[in-house]
């Protein structure tokens, strides 16, 4: 391709590759001023050079766009791309009215990337019909984690969880770290841990590794996992939608393959949520099944500890290291049909041949009619609990 604009490498390679055919009229003006536009911001344009088909296509490492009006929403709202120069540019000319470009990349913080643009010509010009865009990996993802090593804590040798990675909320004490719950001020005005939360050292014991300490909403108190100051960790299962909370660190860590166990905890959703969002396997234990030790409290008669995994299997293992056994006899595991009525299908049969196999008990008391006013009677003695240990 010709010269670049003001403002670019003059030294940018140019030239079309592949087939003899010429680069087409126009491209090369429209390809610098998708450029030029995506450097300023300017929507309005961006908007104009993106063909306007529920075909579209944008991809990157989040996720994939489909249809102008995705694409479109997503520029507008994803603020400006970072600084960056073109160093190469190559096109493949189809026919007269298609053209690939892939142009090489120099971001301003460092590192290189590629964007690979399929052009059309259309009755108004130019326009892309389906883009790719790489850029080199951050070496941190601090939306997801706020300290990670390789690994932070090694775990003992040769327990059941040997070769298991964990990614630790940033609400339980692990030794020689602070605890920051979501927060920077917080954060910054913690002691250092002498020791590492009871979870925490059982796990390492029986052979989990530390990974790092993931993010978390500012002190476990919402669901959505938009933490106001470190992001959004992403949602790899469903991109572009928020990664639930509030062990949201925990659980993209698990979904992107960070980690292998998230250990969070649920209070009011904070393992289910993000566990159902991200289509992994997570499991709110009953209270003081598993001790607190350790562990920053939001609202304690609520605190529970959890976690979640990609498979049941390892969910059941770490279940078998945490959880005490079970008084024979002396438990009971409680059903509610109309509650259990609302699962789907295979769920509902398999928890119903499970159940009548384990002679559990079933209760019929529990009308879901009342859920508002128990919802409504746990959120105020929540609030009322978080306002007693956190008003501060």
């Amino acid at each position: 391709m010709s010269a670049p604009p003001p403002g670019h490498d003059p030294g940018t390679p140019a030239g079309p590759t592949g087939p003899s055919l010429p680069v087409p009229d126009g491209l090369v003006e429209a390809f610098w001023a998708y450029e030029r536009a995506l450097m300023a911001d300017d929507v309005e344009t961006l908007d104009r050079l993106v063909a306007r088909a529920s075909t579209t296509l944008r991809g990157d490492a989040a996720g994939l766009l489909v249809g102008h009006d995705q694409v479109s929403a997503f520029r507008r709202s994803h603020g400006p791309a970072p600084r960056r120069r073109i160093v190469q540019t190559h096109v493949q000319v189809t026919d007269p009215d298609h053209a690939l470009v892939v142009a090489v990349t120099e971001l301003e913080r460092g590192g290189r990337g590629q964007q690979t643009q399929l052009w059309a010509r259309g009755a108004d010009g130019w326009v892309v019909t389906a883009a790719h865009v790489s850029a080199p990996a951050p070496a941190l993802d601090s939306r997801v984690w706020r300290v990670v090593g390789d690994p932070l804590v090694p775990g003992a040798a040769g327990g059941p969880l040997a070769g298991e990675s964990l990614a630790v909320k940033d609400l339980y004490a692990v030794a020689g770290q602070v605890v920051g719950a979501g927060n920077p001020a917080w954060e910054a005005a913690a002691p250092v841990e002498r020791g590492d939360a009871r979870v925490v050292d059982l796990l390492v014991e029986a052979g989990a590794s530390v990974r790092g300490i993931a993010r978390t909403d500012e002190f476990a108190y919402s669901l959505a996992g938009t933490n106001h100051h470190f992001g959004s960790p992403p949602n790899p299962r469903a991109p572009y939608r928020v990664s639930g909370g509030s062990s949201s660190g925990s659980a993209s860590a698990v979904s992107l393959g960070h980690a292998t166990i998230g250990l969070g905890t649920d209070t009011g959703g904070s393992i289910r949520v993000p566990a159902a969002y991200q289509g992994l396997y997570g499991i709110r234990t009953t209270h003081a099944a598993i001790a607190t030790h350790g562990l920053l409290a939001l609202a304690p008669s609520f605190d529970t500890v959890g976690w979640m995994t990609r498979d049941a299997d390892l969910l059941a293992l770490v279940g078998e290291v945490l959880l005490p056994d079970s008084p024979g006899g002396s438990s009971d595991l409680v059903v509610v049909p109309e509650l259990l009525g609302l699962a789907t299908p295979p769920v509902r049969a398999a928890v119903e041949g499970w159940v009548g196999d384990q002679g559990l008990v079933v209760r019929e008391s529990w009308p879901l009619g009342e859920l508002d006013a128990w919802r409504r009677a746990f959120s105020t003695w929540q609030a009322w609990e978080a306002w007693q240990v956190r008003g501060a």
